[in-house]
């Protein structure tokens, strides 16, 4: 999958409601809500792209990297699921 690709494909999926916020364990890096992430998810440009790297806990996947700005810059580290759709592993203000 490209960045193109994956782009499309988180977009798609998160107007599906197919997707997870991971908790975060530090309370100064506090997840997004579930509203605001479907309004960044869906302003995201292929110019948010950062990288993608291999998904240490499942070697055959990837797991992909935005940053972006919506009144502050916002950190996004998501891969693919079968079962979920979109797992966001971070989601929030960037320190």
């Amino acid at each position: 999958m490209n960045k193109q690709d994956a782009l499309i494909e988180v977009k798609r999926l998160v107007r599906a409601n197919r997707f997870v916020l991971v908790k975060r364990r530090s309370s100064k890096s506090m997840a997004v809500t579930t509203a605001l992430a479907k309004l960044i998810v869906s302003k995201l440009a292929i110019t948010d792209f950062v990288k993608h790297e291999v998904d240490r806990d499942c070697p055959d996947g990837y797991v992909w990297i935005f940053k972006t700005e919506f009144g502050e810059i916002y950190y996004l580290k998501f891969k693919f699921e079968s079962t979920i759709g979109v797992k966001f592993i971070s989601f929030h203000v960037s320190n």
